[in-house]
């Protein structure tokens, strides 16, 4: 076992309990005053084991175990109990885009607000921290589609982008395009995020047919999910992946992408005869999601709230992006 790394910087403390003494307690049914011994029948050697030393909590107990075996007399040892850091931990996040009045602790926590980027977000739980990065990423996903005219789709880009006061994730998605065409859209693309800072994703599709033309692979690949279900492209960066159902979700997830597009939501052109989930049939599918989903499927920039409202970390967007 090891030694709490606190325990040496509170033995460093000039810092003494206040008396706690008596403390009214139910025993039998009665309420009673408890009070200690006043001392330790002799000099006893006792080991306190505690789950981490890692957060303030702990700090706390460890102190008042110190403060209290100086008291009586005896010899304490604190020690990690070990296998904390191993627990696989889910933790159930609602999170609250909107709120009037003032939040109030229920459990005497200390409320900071900061930026998800801030560089001082502690004391948190270690189960939180990983989660901080993906609720970070943008919330608008746009889709490219050069195929379909690239004077329409490039002027369309550009608007949606020069206009953008919040990041968005910008994937290069082009089925049909080959040779020239793709390289020139690619360029398009590629240069617009470098210009705007945005962050550019490459569909998996998209790049078996543009990686004989590259010396590299030049931004995170989002995966088509038949990709995601074969396990390609193990060793490939990769962002996230479209999904259809709940079994591909936790496939994403499992797999440590950073997000997953579930749709289609509403009826779309290009999913003729087929009725979309609807934003129930969302909700259903994303509940038990533990990565960030995205709501795709016929949706302009007026479908945020009801996205939000069905669990959607945000929207992704084709022809209605950069309109209006």
């Amino acid at each position: 076992m090891r030694w709490l790394s606190l325990w040496l910087s509170l033995a460093c403390q000039p810092l003494l309990a206040a008396e706690w003494f008596p403390y009214p307690v139910r025993a039998d049914g009665r309420l009673l005053d408890y009070r200690p011994l006043p001392v330790a029948s002799q000099p006893w050697r006792i080991c306190a084991l505690l789950p981490h030393g890692k957060d303030r909590y702990w700090w706390g107990v460890a102190w008042g175990l110190d403060q209290e075996a100086n008291r009586l007399g005896v010899r304490l040892g604190i020690y990690e109990a070990g296998g904390y850091e191993h627990a696989n931990v889910r933790l159930h996040l609602y999170r609250v885009w909107r709120f009037d009045g003032s939040p109030k602790s229920l459990e005497n926590q200390r409320f900071t607000w900061a930026s998800l980027d801030s560089s001082d977000l502690s004391p948190i739980l270690p189960a939180t921290e990983p989660l901080l990065p993906k609720l970070a990423q943008p919330t608008v996903m746009a889709l490219s589609n050069y195929e379909a005219g690239f004077e329409a789709c490039a002027k369309r880009l550009e608007q949606g982008l020069s206009r953008a006061t919040m990041p968005i994730y910008v994937q290069f998605r082009e089925k049909t395009l080959k040779g020239d065409a793709l390289i020139q859209a690619f360029e398009h693309c590629y240069g617009l995020c470098q210009k705007t800072g945005q962050a550019m994703l490459l569909n998996s599709d998209t790049w078996i047919n543009l990686a004989v033309h590259l010396d590299a692979l030049p931004c995170p690949l989002h995966l088509t999910q038949a990709h995601l279900l074969s396990g390609q492209f193990q060793g490939v960066q990769c962002a996230g992946a479209s999904v259809h159902d709940t079994d591909s979700l936790h496939m994403a997830f499992d797999r440590g992408l950073s997000y997953a597009v579930l749709g289609a939501v509403k009826p779309t052109s290009s999913h003729p005869g087929q009725p979309g989930l609807g934003w129930q049939g969302f909700l259903d599918s994303a509940l038990g999601a533990r990565l960030p989903v995205f709501a795709i499927g016929g949706l302009a920039w007026g479908d945020m709230p009801d996205a939000r409202r069905h669990g959607a970390h945000g929207i992704a967007m084709l022809s209605q992006f950069g309109v209006g």
